[in-house]
């Protein structure tokens, strides 16, 4: 499964507010986050609903951290 980084979606978090936005980068706490508008928000992957949480850890392993020396 490709999990593309431009591909918008609805995040929720546990309050029920949405945000529709694409993954941008993620660490195992934080992630970032393009709104359709083209503004950035990072913040903490337990801020939102477990599917979220999931979808973010997925997009991790399809998308791994990549190191320039």
């Amino acid at each position: 499964m490709v999990l593309r980084s431009d591909t918008y979606r609805d995040f929720t978090n546990h309050s029920g507010q949405k945000l529709r936005a694409t993954i941008v980068s993620a660490t195992d706490a934080e992630v970032t986050l393009k709104r359709e508008d083209g503004g950035l928000v990072t913040g903490g992957i337990s801020f939102f609903s477990k599917a979220d949480q999931t979808h973010i850890a997925k997009w991790r392993e399809a998308n791994p951290a990549q190191y320039t020396y």
